[in-house]
């Protein structure tokens, strides 16, 4: 039997495509990152729908415009809907594994939404002071060796370019 498909989302917070070498920078300064992109989907022609984080977030797991699920700035009263379809809640209840590493439940709950596994290293540091891409995969590996025999959606969040 084959293996299952297996869905790896990684964000990084602030970096441009242009600086990366697998969308043709000239210096190799992702290796890692292109290594993956060679193995799975690279997608060429991504347009952000919103700038900040909260409401780019909420689209990419939604697959809504900010102007129709209503997040569209940080802060403020805005809250999502509990009927809009969340992306981690569909695999979750299609028999997936999901998990993500990353803090941005603590600002906003629907972040949270559909995961099995939420980790937040964030949560031990005080104010909640960023965590290093290390600390992020050392978290991320941990899951991945107990789950690698599973269906999984793992979502990496990570903020070292933005710090």
């Amino acid at each position: 039997m084959s293996e299952p498909l297996n869905v790896l989302l990684i964000a990084v917070d602030t970096l441009r495509a242009k600086q990366l070498t697998s969308y043709g920078y000239d210096r190799p300064t992702t290796p890692t990152m292109d290594g993956l992109a060679s193995e799975g989907v690279l997608f060429e022609d991504m347009v952000c729908s919103g700038i900040p984080t909260h409401p780019s977030f909420t689209t990419l797991y939604t697959g809504q415009h900010p102007m129709t699920h209503g997040i569209v700035a940080h802060g403020g009263d805005a809250i999502l809907d509990r009927r809009a379809p969340m992306l981690p809640e569909i695999l979750l209840r299609a028999g997936w594994t999901t998990c993500a590493v990353d803090n941005l439940a603590s600002a906003r709950p629907w972040f949270q939404r559909g995961y099995e596994f939420y980790i937040d290293p964030s949560r031990k540091r005080p104010l909640g002071l960023m965590v290093t891409a290390e600390e992020q995969n050392t978290r991320a590996v941990e899951f991945l060796r107990h789950h690698r025999h599973e269906q999984f959606f793992l979502f990496i969040h990570y903020w070292d370019p933005h710090t």
